[in-house]
């Protein structure tokens, strides 16, 4: 059983000006976001199980993220690789800022009002994790998301895949 605390930098953002498309130079600018998460692994004999929840704290969207995934994963004395399928669920606070159209932005666009809901969006995973010291880890993850419907029908989205890579230091207490 693992608890653990911490903070994700969620790099979602949309620049108008940056935009070839007409009508999606007048929409408003989104955000990059601060999520405050907490998580829970447990290590079954299926694998590693993780589920996670997150909270925007900057105020962006106001919105909440959560995850569960099943994770093989591969151990050595210093190295673990663990490959890995899962969801992740997002609010409707989340959707709506990040993909959905206001009435503002509907009349300025041209565009429809779009409010995408919750969604449910399964992905597959790729975690290392290399040992320096008992304490200091360096880790390293790639993920490929299949957008839900109801976010891929977004007139700011034009495609049915997310891809996302991380790489970083972990300290551990």
């Amino acid at each position: 059983h693992e608890l653990s605390v911490g903070a994700s930098y969620l790099g979602l953002a949309f620049k108008p000006a940056k935009t070839d498309d007409r009508a999606l130079k007048h929409l408003d600018k989104r955000r990059s976001a601060l999520m405050a998460d907490v998580s829970y692994s447990y290590v079954s004999r299926f694998g590693l199980i993780r589920s996670r929840l997150g909270q925007d704290v900057l105020g962006q969207s106001g919105g909440m993220l959560g995850d569960l995934s099943l994770h093989i994963p591969w151990i050595t004395d210093s190295f673990v690789l663990m490959p890995g399928l899962g969801v992740q669920w997002a609010s409707s606070k989340h959707n709506e800022y990040y993909y959905g159209l206001s009435g503002k932005e509907s009349r300025r666009s041209g565009l429809k009002r779009y409010k995408p809901g919750n969604t449910f969006s399964p992905y597959l995973t790729i975690e290392a994790k290399y040992g320096i010291t008992d304490k200091w880890d360096l880790v390293a993850k790639g993920k490929i998301e299949y957008l839900a419907g109801r976010i891929q029908d977004s007139p700011m989205v034009g495609k049915s895949f997310a891809t996302s890579i991380m790489a970083g230091v972990q300290y551990n207490f």
